[in-house]
């Protein structure tokens, strides 16, 4: 009975994640979790995920790969973007890496010039 909370926050955890497959991305940046700063790492992209793998690509680049299930996300108020944090498996260190997705929005016609 204890357990179940955890095991519920796993599952929508790894829920928002599967969600995200075929997200355009806009920007993708790795967060220095001492200063918070951020390196952007890749640029124009899309979240792809195979088997347990949560992968981002950014221009013909794969700029990201972790199982999904070594994953904790959370997405911005906004929902424009989303944290993702994890246990880099070749430091041993906790990391953070930050998604931005693309923005498309749909034009009117009137806003196309094809009213009538």
């Amino acid at each position: 009975m204890i357990f179940k909370k955890k095991d519920r926050r796993r599952l929508e955890n790894e829920m928002l994640l599967r969600k995200l497959d075929g997200r355009a991305v806009e920007c993708v940046s790795v967060r220095n979790l001492k200063d918070y700063s951020e390196t952007i790492i890749g640029r124009d992209g899309v979240i792809n995920i195979f088997e347990d793998q949560f992968i981002i690509i950014c221009g013909n680049k794969i700029v990201f790969r972790h199982p999904v299930s070594g994953l904790k996300a959370g997405e911005f108020m906004s929902l424009e973007g989303i944290n993702i944090s994890y246990r880099d498996e070749k430091t041993g260190e906790d990391a953070a890496i930050v998604v931005y997705y693309k923005y498309y929005r749909k034009l009117s016609n009137k806003k196309k010039g094809l009213e009538k």
